[in-house]
């Protein structure tokens, strides 16, 4: 499906708003910039880039991505730039830099960790990537120093397909692959200390679900397992 819904917290609804003139498509990235959505790459190839105008609630298509960004790419913004991740062989992903001012992508330092359905967070103008490939590592960008350097290593047992709800300092990372299937735990890593906690498990295990934050606030649920059942998450 194409559909692009509008969620609502103060009704607990959701109404439609428009669809995606680039096509369904699977494993697409997203990041904002400027209260403005842009959604591109996926399987199939596909390098076609949009953005989303919600003020005016029209869409524009920009300039290709440089690659597709296939299963395991992620996208994410830091201040007025976005950026993206291709899985490129599943080891030194290549980054790319996107200016919407000039709509132009540059490439940045390659991804030293891998790349096999990673999560992805922002917090204090740096990203935070990993868990991912058989891997639980957890790397830092910093695009002032265009660099990265190993952060933490994630103590649960997913090792990629985790998602994370950031809720001020800690990113809380949920379920996950495991060597023994999908996982319902939930560890919340404190990014000024450089600490983790356990939370309660999940209600339920599932796959590729959405999740986001309103006013600190995370919302996680629906994903591949036929079921569209929404969860409130407030730590």
């Amino acid at each position: 499906m194409d559909d692009i819904w509008k969620y609502n917290k103060d009704t607990d609804s959701w109404s439609f708003l428009c669809q995606f003139p680039g096509g369904a498509r699977e494993y697409a990235f997203v990041f904002v910039i400027d209260d403005k959505a842009y959604i591109g790459g996926g399987v199939h190839c596909s390098k076609a880039f949009w953005v989303f105008d919600q003020s005016s609630n029209q869409w524009e298509q920009k300039k290709d991505c440089p690659e597709s960004t296939g299963y395991s790419g992620v996208g994410f913004s830091i201040g007025s730039k976005g950026y993206i991740l291709s899985d490129e062989g599943f080891s030194e992903g290549h980054l790319y830099e996107y200016n919407p001012d000039d709509d132009n992508w540059n490439i940045k330092s390659s991804f030293p960790g891998y790349l096999n359905y990673p999560t992805a967070f922002v917090t204090n103008q740096k990203a935070y990537v990993g868990i991912s490939g058989y891997s639980r590592e957890i790397w830092i960008y910093e695009p002032i120093s265009n660099s990265w350097s190993l952060e933490t290593i994630f103590p649960g047992k997913a090792w990629r397909s985790s998602k994370t709800i950031l809720i001020e300092e800690i990113a809380y990372i949920i379920g996950g692959w495991t060597d023994n299937g999908p996982s319902k735990e939930v560890w919340g890593y404190n990014t000024n200390s450089k600490s983790w906690q356990q939370l309660d498990d999940f209600i339920k295990c599932r796959y590729g679900p959405i999740y986001f934050t309103i006013n600190n606030i995370g919302y996680y649920g629906t994903g591949t397992t036929e079921t569209n059942d929404m969860w409130k998450f407030a730590p």
